[in-house]
């Protein structure tokens, strides 16, 4: 155990079940849990939420890839792609 971050609530930067971690090469921690994707700085600041189209369904995870494009993949099979700029 090194360090830890976040509370349990559904406000913007709370945690409400998380089950997925990413992080991107900008040093940005992605957290999936029930009220959707949250970005935090690795210090454990909330960056902010990514925006998530519902209609589309609700994401089920989040991964990063070599280029720091953030993905999630959603309860109706649909493939969301982010692109997140620096701070």
């Amino acid at each position: 155990f090194i360090d830890r971050f976040g509370q349990q609530g559904d406000e913007p930067g709370q945690l409400s079940s998380p089950d997925g971690l990413a992080v991107d090469g900008q040093k940005h921690l992605y957290v999936h849990h029930n009220a959707g994707i949250d970005q935090f700085d690795t210090g454990g600041r909330f960056i902010g939420q990514l925006p998530i189209d519902y209609t589309k369904g609700s994401p089920r995870t989040v991964v990063v890839d070599r280029e720091g494009f953030v993905y999630t993949v959603t309860s109706s099979g649909k493939v969301l792609k982010y692109q997140i700029s620096g701070e």
